[in-house]
């Protein structure tokens, strides 16, 4: 059966606005628009559900960090801005830290590129988070 804690934590995840105005002053970084805000939102959101419904079926961690995995390769780097990018690889992580999943590399590889993500995954190391 699925942690009680860790569902909690994902539905709040969900219920959080990561993307407010707020949250890019504490980055020290002038917000996106609300649109793009808004995109990234539902598209973090979206993921964070998917993420949800495998641990609520106690799905093995591989699953869900395939979950991710998927979710991040039918998302184009292209729609965002570094900054974008950045914040929404964090926040990914967060999620992927209630979950208890490692998706480092995945991240790696989607914010700087299939070569320079691997190279920086093969010099780091074990992923991390």
């Amino acid at each position: 059966m699925a942690n009680s804690e860790t569902v909690a934590e994902l539905q709040r995840f969900i219920e959080t606005q990561k993307f407010s105005a707020d949250a890019w002053k504490r980055r020290m970084l002038n917000p996106s628009d609300t649109a793009m805000c808004q995109r990234m939102e539902a598209l973090l959101n979206d993921m964070a559900r998917k993420v949800l419904a495998l641990v609520q079926a106690d799905a093995k961690p591989s699953m869900v960090a395939s979950a991710i995995a998927s979710a991040l390769r039918s998302t184009s780097t292209m729609e965002f801005d570094t900054e974008e990018r950045e914040f929404i690889c964090d926040e990914i992580s967060r999620m992927a830290k209630i979950a208890n999943v490692k998706v480092g590399n995945t991240l790696n590889r989607w914010l700087y590129g299939a070569f320079l993500g691997t190279l920086i995954n093969l010099f780091r190391g074990p992923a991390r988070g």
